[in-house]
């Protein structure tokens, strides 16, 4: 494996998740959502705007993976957003490059996720929302010791799913 490295985003880095996010959604969700949603959801410049923002915003927390110095992944997490679940953290996104997928570096980014989850010791566990259809995602999460619940909502035209996972 390459070398790899994950940081918390910073000012400037809105355009390498904008990439990263259109990226991601072409390649694992064009089969999943409707036409219509996926032009709107890959539009590079509102996603952009959108990053910049959340770059800001102490609420959540982001992070850029690079992989031999060129930005691979992102994620981003914060408080579990319907505040229905207390001490629960939500992983509201971790996408790749989808020319690397399946070479462990989508593990070392959530690895370093859950670890800086675990470190502020206000959360007993993670969740997550998956389209029910993205099975690749689902075993993923489940080889990150994720488990299915019964939940389920309607997101952009699709069912998804939620996950939990126990921090220790």
């Amino acid at each position: 494996m390459e070398e790899v490295m994950v940081r918390k985003a910073q000012s400037g880095d809105e355009k390498d998740f904008a990439y990263i996010q259109v990226q991601s959604w072409i390649s694992a969700f064009s089969s999943i959502l409707p036409v219509e949603t996926m032009q709107r959801m890959t539009n590079l410049k509102r996603l952009e705007g959108m990053y910049a923002r959340n770059i800001q915003n102490a609420d959540t927390e982001l992070y850029l993976q690079l992989v031999h110095h060129k930005a691979h992944g992102i994620a981003g997490w914060s408080k579990e957003r319907s505040g229905a679940l207390d001490r629960t953290a939500e992983l509201i996104c971790i996408h790749s490059l989808p020319d690397k997928r399946r070479c462990g570096y989508g593990s070392a980014l959530i690895d370093a996720v859950l670890q800086d989850i675990k470190a502020c010791r206000c959360y007993d566990q993670v969740v997550l929302w998956v389209f029910e259809e993205n099975h690749t995602a689902r075993k993923f999460y489940e080889r990150h010791g994720f488990e299915a619940t019964e939940e389920r909502k309607d997101s952009f035209g699709a069912s998804e799913m939620m996950y939990r996972k126990r921090l220790e």
